[in-house]
């Protein structure tokens, strides 16, 4: 019954030796953890919580990921946020490892870099935060796996 750090299995990169920016559980159960990798050609892995085993490896930003967020619904939905010199949007279903919509936000003048997003409770939005940054995503579709973001 291990509660403290350290109780579990262990994750590592999934091959890669990038240090990580961002990590985040899935939602509602823990189930998963996702961590977004730093630097050029970046990565969002997501691994087993329990097994520490990757599950997938989702490549959409080019120069660092700021952060992740599970949906709190549907749990093979994840948005990242790419860093300051990326400033993509992206929705994946990362279970099948597909990039749902990607929309490029940050880095122009007024939008400033990404630093956070939030799902709301239903799952069916998302908020996005950064320097001069604020804007609420909505979901669509999303029956059977399918989905894309408009914000």
């Amino acid at each position: 019954a291990g509660t403290g750090a350290g109780a579990g299995a262990g994750a590592s990169g999934g091959g890669t030796s990038k240090p990580f920016a961002c990590v985040a559980y899935s939602q509602p159960n823990g189930r998963f953890i996702a961590g977004g990798e730093v630097g050029h050609q970046p990565a969002v892995v997501v691994w087993n919580a329990a097994t520490g085993e990757a599950m997938a490896d989702l490549r959409g930003h080019r120069y660092g990921v700021e952060h992740v967020a599970f949906s709190p619904v549907n749990g093979d939905w994840l948005v990242s946020l790419g860093s300051e010199h990326d400033g993509h949007v992206c929705l994946w279903d990362w279970s099948d490892g597909v990039l749902l919509a990607k929309h490029h936000v940050g880095g122009g003048a007024g939008a400033g870099p990404l630093r956070s997003a939030v799902f709301s409770a239903d799952g069916k939005s998302f908020i996005t935060a950064g320097a001069e940054h604020l804007k609420c995503w909505a979901i669509t579709g999303g029956g059977g796996g399918g989905g894309g973001a408009s914000g």
